[in-house]
């Protein structure tokens, strides 16, 4: 049973916190940062809401038990969970200098600022405070924000004790580890936690049971996760994660990320759901769906999970939008005689998902996945609407960072990717979203930190490594690029041959080489590359031949026209290479206002919402769509 909360005591709201400076370091609770000289870092929502916490009571001792009122609303939770976020403010405080925390026997914790800043210096620090806090106010006016009062509850979870063989201290101390790290991100990722000895045991006030075992295995390590409905103990879910031995360390992370990032989206449906709650079995096949690897049929298989589930529960918003996201995540993947069908099907999930959760901020996402990238007006106006109806859903401000870093406007881009991130830390696309933007923006030590996170609990993703390298190219620095490709382990996104060969060439400046170099590359981000680099070195007939052939043009007179065009070529880089910084070259050739016009953006940009190459002092490109 829960611990009745303090309520002499002011939960902690960080979208409605203050900026202040500590030691050595300035904090920006609203946007989950500190700033320690020129290095900006992130921390976890609920280790900041402990700083803040500690920061509120300076100099005086805060004790467990208030830190869980303010910071976990109340919620039962392990010592473990409050003793790693005051590890990790430990090793900010090293890393800043100028505070400390101390653990009091029997007592709390009190922080202790032991800086002594110079009279002459309060003024420019003042101004810093000044500077961060409105730029986390900016945040929370974009359209639709609203502050964390107004998130939607998650269905709740018991965690049972994971089980493991008498006799192999190894495989107990995984057993324990795994659990304590899925109480830890479920919890950061706003999903309710309550820890119990026994799963059998009658749980009340909980959604789902979580508990599973650790055994080993002939040179492995497996985990077995178990996910139960609490009102009739049936079994929703079974998955398998396994490491060998060598590296079943990282399993307990891997593990917390996985199923931290897996429930947020299905959680918020849920809520939706209570009204026309579906049946066991199509919770069951959905939750699979979410869970499926490649190994399992990946996301065609789980098309065809929804392709069944969806006619079954009509008036289910999770079934019908599971329905509509997967047809568009198949469409690359479908022979061409079956995308039309697909695309139909999705369409009408997607207008029916829309009927029955139309304040589903994510609602609103399929219309873009399901329509040509040519619309590109369109599809912005529905990604706001979706924020102004819920800034808080789980996707939507991702796809809107995503399409304004198509067009060019990266400042925005990156800070949406921010907030994308802020409340769900273990998304891989939300990880890759914003390193690709980190790294456009120059800001390579915190994209080198989101990517190692993101490769550490998701070891066999391929977007992390594609993104960060398609940030580093928009940014044109193939030198770095070429070092990011030969350092990664995995190299199936780029020949590293190739990269290192491409920026030699370009180093050295021979036009010959480049073109040698470039002729016959169709993989992945290579004719990308080729685009900028032959752009670069003057050699733009042999671009533009490539960026033609890359970007077909999409304009048509009829939106039957429109499907069949985009349905037949799907394999499009991202528009956010044209509208890169490294693309300068290439857009001071008159041969790109037809580029942009084939694939949408010059419409786009005539309606106003110029890129940000188009502030002072601007490309020449502008005035045509100024006019």
């Amino acid at each position: 049973m829960d611990r009745p909360t303090s309520w002499n005591l002011r939960p902690i709201l960080l979208a409605s916190e203050a900026a202040f400076r500590l030691g050595g370091a300035l904090v920006d609770p609203a946007a989950h940062e500190v700033v320690i000289g020129d290095h900006r870092e992130r921390l976890q929502p609920q280790v900041m809401k402990v700083l803040v916490a500690l920061h509120r009571r300076m100099g005086t001792v805060v004790s467990r038990d208030q830190l869980v009122d303010w910071c976990w609303d109340g919620r039962i939770v392990g010592e473990d969970v409050v003793n790693r976020c005051v590890s990790l403010l430990r090793r900010l405080a090293e890393r800043s200098g100028g505070f400390t925390i101390e653990t009091v026997p029997k007592a709390g914790y009190r922080l202790a600022d032991q800086s002594a800043r110079p009279r002459g210096r309060r003024w420019a620090e003042i101004g810093v405070v000044l500077s961060v806090a409105g730029m986390a106010a900016a945040a929370l006016l974009l359209p639709g924000e609203r502050n964390e009062r107004s998130k939607p509850p998650l269905p709740a979870i018991a965690l049972g004790e994971f089980e493991s063989a008498p006799g192999d201290p190894f495989v107990h101390n995984l057993a324990r580890e795994t659990r304590n790290a899925l109480a830890h991100m479920l919890s950061d990722s706003g999903v309710p936690v309550r820890k119990v000895t026994s799963q059998r045991d009658p749980q009340k006030g909980v959604d789902f049971v979580l508990y599973g075992d650790v055994r080993r295995l002939p040179g492995t390590i497996e985990v077995t996760l178990r996910l139960e409905q609490a009102r009739d103990r049936s079994l929703l879910l079974s998955k398998q994660f396994t490491a060998p031995v060598a590296s079943a360390e990282s399993l307990p992370e891997r593990v917390g990320a996985s199923f931290a990032s897996s429930l947020t989206w299905p959680g918020a449906l849920m809520v939706l759901d209570r009204r026309h709650p579906p049946s066991r079995e199509i919770t069951s096949a959905l939750l699979k769906q979410l869970f499926l690897d490649q190994k399992e049929g990946g996301p065609l298989r789980g098309y065809e999970i929804a392709r069944q589930v969806a006619p079954k529960a009509p008036d289910s918003p999770s079934a019908q939008l599971f329905l509509a996201f997967g047809a568009g995540f198949v469409l690359d993947e479908l022979p061409r005689e079956q995308r039309l069908a697909a695309l139909v099907r999705g369409r009408l999930a997607a207008e029916r998902a829309l009927q029955l959760a139309p304040d589903f901020g994510d609602a609103h996402i399929p219309w873009c996945m399901l329509h040509s990238p040519y619309l590109l007006i369109e599809c912005e106006k529905r990604l706001r609407l979706g924020m102004t109806a819920d800034a808080n859903a789980p996707f939507v401000t991702l796809f809107l960072s995503k399409l304004l870093a198509d067009v060019g406007r990266n400042d925005e881009s990156l800070a949406l990717a921010r907030l994308s991130l802020a409340n769900d830390r273990y998304q891989t696309p939300k990880l890759a979203r914003l390193s690709h933007a980190l790294e456009l923006a120059g800001q390579t030590r915190e994209a080198e930190r989101l990517f190692l996170d993101a490769t550490r609990w998701w070891p066999d993703e391929q977007v992390p490594y594609f993104s960060r390298a398609a940030g580093i190219l928009e940014r044109g620095d193939f030198v770095a690029l070429d070092r990011f490709v030969s350092t990664v382990k995995n190299r199936e996104f780029i020949d590293p041959g190739f990269a290192k060969t491409l920026a030699n060439a370009l180093h050295s400046g021979d036009r010959r080489r480049v073109r040698e170099i470039c002729h016959g590359r169709v993989a992945n981000l290579e004719p990308a590359m080729c685009l900028i680099g032959l752009a670069r070195v003057g050699e733009t007939d042999s671009a533009f031949a490539i960026a033609l052939r890359t970007y077909p043009s999409l304009a048509a007179r009829t939106p039957a026209e429109q499907d069949r065009i985009w349905l037949e070529h799907r394999r499009a880089p991202p528009l956010s290479i044209l509208s890169s910084p490294a693309a300068a070259p290439l857009r001071r050739d008159r041969r790109f206002l037809a580029l942009a016009e084939g694939v949408g953006l010059a419409r786009y940009w005539r309606t106003g919402n110029l890129p940000d190459f188009c502030r002072a002092p601007a490309e020449p490109v502008c005035a045509v769509w100024r006019r």
